[in-house]
């Protein structure tokens, strides 16, 4: 059973110890000890954090549209690399689980197919609501976040250690 936290909730559990701490959602605990990946995944939770801060506006402080399309963007064009970077790794060892990983990607990318819409349509006609438009940061921040520990603590996790098994099993 995955169990989805609201921002607030992850910064909770994470300890926080000041308020910069407050959007380095990153914890050592998603380390896969493999430094190509390892680095992909603290970027992904910059672009969270990102969207955390535009969600934590004040009232009449709302996100800038632009910086709402880069942020979505960048959370489906830097996808596209990390996939590609994580199948080609998964592929190359063989790992049993590559078809049921590649789906969990394909509904990441059909979750942010999804929110291009909304933002599209918050978005259209006499320009973007900033009510709408903060509900959506909201939202997605705390989707994101949520979704990428998810991922890194069952799946990916999961292919790490299988891959360090079997480099154990090779050096016999």
């Amino acid at each position: 059973q995955i169990i989805y936290y609201t921002l607030p909730r992850l910064r909770e559990k994470s300890k926080l110890v000041s308020m910069s701490d407050a959007y380095n959602l990153w914890k050592p605990e998603y380390l896969l000890e493999i430094g190509e990946v390892d680095e992909q995944h603290k970027h992904f939770f910059s672009l969270c954090a990102r969207l955390a801060q535009m969600a934590d506006c004040q009232a009449g402080k709302s996100p800038n549209t632009q910086d709402m399309i880069r942020a979505v963007t960048g959370l489906r064009s830097y996808a596209f690399f990390h996939f590609h970077t994580e199948e080609t790794y998964l592929a190359k060892h063989a790992y049993p689980k590559l078809f049921v990983h590649l789906k969990e990607h394909d509904a990441y990318l059909d979750k942010i197919r999804e929110i291009v819409d909304e933002l599209m349509r918050v978005c259209q006609g006499e320009g973007c609501r900033e009510s709408a438009l903060l509900e959506l940061a909201t939202v997605i921040s705390d989707w994101a976040a949520n979704w990428w520990e998810n991922h890194i603590l069952t799946h990916d996790k999961g292919y790490a250690l299988y891959i360090k098994g079997a480099k154990g099993r090779t050096k016999s």
